[in-house]
Parts: structure tokens; sequence; C-alpha cells
């Protein structure tokens, strides 16, 4: 029973840590970048871009459930890090 309590509260310890590393990754890999493209599109400068990078997106997230799992590590890391 303690070993069972033990590994349960490991994995959720490595969870959580992954977690926070996808937070940090986000930085890491040009928030700045990202918050540009991101005011582009809601300025409406571009919106044939906005369209493309919404049908990228939608496509990702609709192949397939290890890809749903991938894209929402992602935007919980966008969401830590700040992002809108």
């Amino acid at each position: 029973m303690k070993r069972r309590l033990a590994l349960f509260l490991l994995g959720i310890f490595l969870f959580v840590t992954a977690i926070e590393g996808v937070k940090s990754s986000w930085g890491l890999l040009g928030g700045n970048a990202q918050q540009g493209i991101i005011a582009m599109i809601e300025a409406g400068t571009m919106p044939l871009v906005g369209v493309a990078i919404g049908l990228l997106a939608t496509s990702l997230v609709q192949s397939s459930s290890a890809v749903v799992a991938a894209t929402m590590a992602s935007l919980a890391g966008m969401v830590a890090s700040g992002m809108p």
C-alpha cells in the first residue's frame, strides 16, 4: 500500500515538473515573437495569416489524441507564462 502511494505521489511530482518545463520552454522559444504574431492577428493587418494559423492549429488538434494531449500541455505552458 505504501509503495502504491509513493508511486502515485512520484507520478504527480513528475507531471507537475513536466508542466513547469513546458512553461519555461515557451519563454525560451520566443515568447516575444509569439506575442508579436498574436498582436498582428488581433490588429487585423494580415487576416489571411490569421486564417492560416487557425487552419494549422485546428488540423493539428484534430489529427490524433496524442497531439491533443501535447497541445493541452503547450496551452497550459502558454497560459502559465502569461500569454493571452
